[in-house]
């Protein structure tokens, strides 16, 4: 198999300790859905990206390895707000993995382009764009 951003991605997901992602499809992240079962971490499909951070959240605390979320950019990402700000204030280890509009694209189209690490930094320890 190549190595892909998706697959180098769910290695790390799985030598973190990671075993389940929960998460909401979109386009832009099928393919991280897709290599998340060839490395051994189970992707658990949701009805909404709420539903998503909280059972991560869950994860994390019951087993004190992060729970992980996975939702698409735009609208799918600022639905994991709620649940993400309350795994902070649970103290719930939780990572959320989303979606962001190409670089190539920002200037030609703010189709759902949101400041994410902005909308993230006060109910983060820590967000980054990779």
């Amino acid at each position: 198999m190549s190595q892909t951003c998706s697959h180098a991605f769910a290695e790390a997901l799985k030598a973190a300790g990671i075993q389940y992602v929960f998460g909401h499809p979109g386009g832009e992240i099928v393919h991280l859905m897709a290599a998340l079962p060839e490395h051994g971490v189970e992707f658990i499909l949701t009805g909404h990206e709420s539903a998503a951070t909280f059972m991560a959240g869950t994860v994390g605390r019951l087993t004190g390895t992060p729970g992980a979320c996975l939702a698409t950019l735009g609208p799918g990402a600022s639905n994991l707000v709620l649940g993400v700000g309350s795994a902070l204030l649970d103290r719930d280890p939780l990572l959320e993995i989303s979606a962001h509009t190409a670089t190539n694209r920002m200037l030609r189209s703010n189709k759902q382009n949101l400041a994410l690490n902005d909308a993230f930094a006060p109910i983060t320890k820590w967000s980054v764009a990779l």
